[in-house]
Protein backbone atom coordinates (compact mmCIF):
# COMPACT_ATOMS: atom_id res chain seq x y z
CA UNK A 1 0.00 0.00 0.00
CA UNK A 2 2.77 2.63 0.79
CA UNK A 3 4.69 1.80 -2.53
CA UNK A 4 1.34 2.78 -4.19
CA UNK A 5 1.32 5.82 -2.07
CA UNK A 6 4.62 7.16 -2.94
CA UNK A 7 4.05 6.32 -6.59
CA UNK A 8 0.91 7.85 -6.52
CA UNK A 9 2.32 10.82 -4.97
CA UNK A 10 5.14 10.95 -7.38
CA UNK A 11 3.14 10.84 -10.22
CA UNK A 12 0.83 13.93 -8.98
CA UNK A 13 4.87 15.81 -8.27
CA UNK A 14 5.68 14.89 -11.73
CA UNK A 15 2.20 15.93 -13.76
CA UNK A 16 2.40 19.22 -11.58
CA UNK A 17 6.08 19.84 -12.39
CA UNK A 18 7.21 19.69 -8.63
CA UNK A 19 9.10 17.01 -8.87
CA UNK A 20 12.46 18.63 -9.47
CA UNK A 21 11.55 21.59 -6.81
CA UNK A 22 11.30 19.38 -3.51
CA UNK A 23 14.34 20.61 -1.41
CA UNK A 24 16.95 18.42 -0.53
CA UNK A 25 19.31 18.92 2.15
CA UNK A 26 23.13 17.94 2.44
CA UNK A 27 25.81 17.98 4.98
CA UNK A 28 28.20 20.42 3.65
CA UNK A 29 31.74 18.90 2.97
CA UNK A 30 33.58 21.83 4.02
CA UNK A 31 32.61 21.42 7.92
CA UNK A 32 34.94 19.15 10.17
CA UNK A 33 32.64 18.98 13.27
CA UNK A 34 34.99 17.33 15.30
CA UNK A 35 37.04 20.40 15.18
CA UNK A 36 34.19 22.84 15.15
CA UNK A 37 32.91 21.00 18.51
CA UNK A 38 36.32 20.86 20.19
CA UNK A 39 35.32 25.23 20.52
CA UNK A 40 31.91 24.41 22.01
CA UNK A 41 31.60 24.48 26.08
CA UNK A 42 29.55 23.09 29.02
CA UNK A 43 28.72 26.20 31.56
CA UNK A 44 27.42 25.48 34.85
CA UNK A 45 26.83 28.19 37.85
CA UNK A 46 24.84 27.57 40.52
CA UNK A 47 21.86 28.36 38.74
CA UNK A 48 21.59 25.82 36.44
CA UNK A 49 24.17 25.18 32.93
CA UNK A 50 23.75 26.15 29.31
CA UNK A 51 26.65 26.23 26.81
CA UNK A 52 28.97 28.92 24.50
CA UNK A 53 31.61 28.60 22.62
CA UNK A 54 35.14 29.72 22.37
CA UNK A 55 36.40 32.79 19.88
CA UNK A 56 39.64 33.01 18.36
CA UNK A 57 41.06 35.58 20.51
CA UNK A 58 40.09 33.44 23.42
CA UNK A 59 36.71 34.92 24.90
CA UNK A 60 34.42 32.56 25.07
CA UNK A 61 30.75 33.74 24.14
CA UNK A 62 27.64 32.59 25.80
CA UNK A 63 24.15 33.88 26.56
CA UNK A 64 23.80 36.29 29.31
CA UNK A 65 21.13 34.55 30.90
CA UNK A 66 23.44 31.42 31.52
CA UNK A 67 26.13 33.47 33.58
CA UNK A 68 23.80 36.12 34.66
CA UNK A 69 24.59 37.39 38.65
CA UNK A 70 27.41 35.01 38.40
CA UNK A 71 31.35 36.50 39.04
CA UNK A 72 32.45 33.28 37.82
CA UNK A 73 31.92 29.72 36.58
CA UNK A 74 32.90 26.57 35.93
CA UNK A 75 33.81 25.52 32.16
CA UNK A 76 33.68 22.18 30.53
CA UNK A 77 35.62 21.97 26.86
CA UNK A 78 34.84 18.84 24.74
CA UNK A 79 38.21 16.87 25.92
CA UNK A 80 37.16 17.10 29.49
CA UNK A 81 39.00 20.01 31.22
CA UNK A 82 37.56 21.96 33.04
CA UNK A 83 38.48 25.60 34.51
CA UNK A 84 37.18 28.88 36.52
CA UNK A 85 35.99 31.67 34.30
CA UNK A 86 35.33 35.32 34.97
CA UNK A 87 32.39 37.17 33.93
CA UNK A 88 34.02 39.83 31.96
CA UNK A 89 31.39 41.35 30.25
CA UNK A 90 26.97 41.18 29.57
CA UNK A 91 24.47 42.80 28.30
CA UNK A 92 20.93 42.46 29.24
CA UNK A 93 19.52 43.52 26.23
CA UNK A 94 20.88 41.64 23.51
CA UNK A 95 21.19 38.69 25.94
CA UNK A 96 24.96 38.08 25.07
CA UNK A 97 27.92 37.47 28.04
CA UNK A 98 31.41 37.21 27.12
CA UNK A 99 33.59 34.84 30.09
CA UNK A 100 37.14 34.29 30.19
CA UNK A 101 39.79 31.67 31.79
CA UNK A 102 40.40 33.07 35.49
CA UNK A 103 43.83 31.00 34.83
CA UNK A 104 45.41 32.96 32.40
CA UNK A 105 47.42 30.06 31.41
CA UNK A 106 44.36 28.26 30.54
CA UNK A 107 45.25 25.83 26.76
CA UNK A 108 42.05 26.89 25.08
CA UNK A 109 41.04 25.38 21.70
CA UNK A 110 41.67 27.28 18.20
CA UNK A 111 38.08 28.83 18.53
CA UNK A 112 34.78 29.06 16.01
CA UNK A 113 35.07 32.54 14.18
CA UNK A 114 32.27 34.73 13.86
CA UNK A 115 30.80 35.17 10.23
CA UNK A 116 31.38 38.27 8.33
CA UNK A 117 27.98 38.18 6.63
CA UNK A 118 24.48 37.81 7.52
CA UNK A 119 22.71 34.49 7.34
CA UNK A 120 20.14 34.97 4.47
CA UNK A 121 16.45 33.60 4.22
CA UNK A 122 16.52 29.45 3.67
CA UNK A 123 20.25 29.19 4.78
CA UNK A 124 20.99 26.34 6.48
CA UNK A 125 22.15 26.42 9.94
CA UNK A 126 23.51 23.85 12.80
CA UNK A 127 22.94 24.51 16.16
CA UNK A 128 25.86 23.14 19.16
CA UNK A 129 25.41 22.56 22.57
CA UNK A 130 24.01 20.66 25.22
CA UNK A 131 20.41 19.91 25.19
CA UNK A 132 18.47 18.79 27.98
CA UNK A 133 21.92 18.51 29.32
CA UNK A 134 23.06 15.87 26.25
CA UNK A 135 26.18 17.31 25.50
CA UNK A 136 27.88 18.21 22.34
CA UNK A 137 25.06 17.74 20.69
CA UNK A 138 23.80 18.88 16.76
CA UNK A 139 20.76 20.04 15.56
CA UNK A 140 20.42 21.18 11.92
CA UNK A 141 17.26 23.46 10.19
CA UNK A 142 17.31 26.43 8.02
CA UNK A 143 16.95 30.19 8.76
CA UNK A 144 12.96 31.03 8.94
CA UNK A 145 13.60 34.96 8.96
CA UNK A 146 16.99 36.81 9.46
CA UNK A 147 15.93 39.41 11.63
CA UNK A 148 12.37 38.92 13.09
CA UNK A 149 10.68 42.07 14.51
CA UNK A 150 10.34 42.31 18.21
CA UNK A 151 6.90 43.92 17.49
CA UNK A 152 5.33 41.09 17.88
CA UNK A 153 3.87 40.16 21.29
CA UNK A 154 6.11 37.10 21.64
CA UNK A 155 8.92 39.27 21.14
CA UNK A 156 10.46 41.55 23.39
CA UNK A 157 13.76 42.57 20.72
CA UNK A 158 14.39 41.72 16.68
CA UNK A 159 15.73 37.71 16.52
CA UNK A 160 17.62 35.29 14.37
CA UNK A 161 14.52 32.76 13.50
CA UNK A 162 15.37 29.51 12.92
CA UNK A 163 13.80 25.71 13.18
CA UNK A 164 16.72 24.01 14.33
CA UNK A 165 15.62 22.70 17.88
CA UNK A 166 16.99 25.05 20.46
CA UNK A 167 16.06 22.93 24.05
CA UNK A 168 17.09 24.16 27.61
CA UNK A 169 21.05 23.88 28.05
CA UNK A 170 21.65 25.08 24.44
CA UNK A 171 21.03 28.69 25.74
CA UNK A 172 24.42 30.60 24.47
CA UNK A 173 26.00 27.93 21.67
CA UNK A 174 26.52 28.60 18.30
CA UNK A 175 24.20 28.78 15.82
CA UNK A 176 26.85 28.26 12.82
CA UNK A 177 26.33 28.16 8.66
CA UNK A 178 27.17 26.07 6.24
CA UNK A 179 31.64 27.06 5.93
CA UNK A 180 31.08 26.71 9.97
CA UNK A 181 31.71 30.14 11.33
CA UNK A 182 28.85 31.59 13.59
CA UNK A 183 25.62 33.93 12.37
CA UNK A 184 23.88 33.53 15.69
CA UNK A 185 23.38 32.67 19.51
CA UNK A 186 20.85 29.70 20.54
CA UNK A 187 18.79 31.67 22.58
CA UNK A 188 15.20 30.51 23.15
CA UNK A 189 12.09 29.10 22.31
CA UNK A 190 8.28 30.26 22.85
CA UNK A 191 5.03 29.44 21.83
CA UNK A 192 1.47 30.82 22.49
CA UNK A 193 -1.73 29.75 24.05
CA UNK A 194 -3.00 28.99 20.41
CA UNK A 195 -0.61 26.48 19.94
CA UNK A 196 2.23 24.00 21.90
CA UNK A 197 4.71 24.71 18.80
CA UNK A 198 7.73 25.88 19.82
CA UNK A 199 9.21 28.72 17.17
CA UNK A 200 12.85 28.87 18.12
CA UNK A 201 14.92 32.00 17.97
CA UNK A 202 18.64 33.14 18.01
CA UNK A 203 20.45 36.45 19.17
CA UNK A 204 21.00 37.71 16.00
CA UNK A 205 24.45 38.49 13.84
CA UNK A 206 23.73 42.14 14.04
CA UNK A 207 24.04 42.03 17.48
CA UNK A 208 26.48 39.43 18.14
CA UNK A 209 29.11 42.03 15.88
CA UNK A 210 27.75 44.92 17.95
CA UNK A 211 28.59 43.32 20.98
CA UNK A 212 31.79 41.68 19.95
CA UNK A 213 33.12 43.94 18.02
CA UNK A 214 31.43 47.77 18.62
CA UNK A 215 30.41 47.17 14.54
Amino acid sequence: MYKLFGTFIAAILVSAGLSNCMIQYSQPKSIDWNYRMASVVRIFSPDGSGSGWVLPDGRIVTADHVVKGNEQVKVELFNGQTFIADVAKESDAADLAVIVPHDKTTKLPAGLPVCGHAPKYADQVWVLGEPLEFPWSISHGIVSNPNQKGQHELLGTDMLQIDAAILPGNSGGPVLEESGCAVGVADEGVSSQVTPQVLVFAVTWQKLQAFLYGV
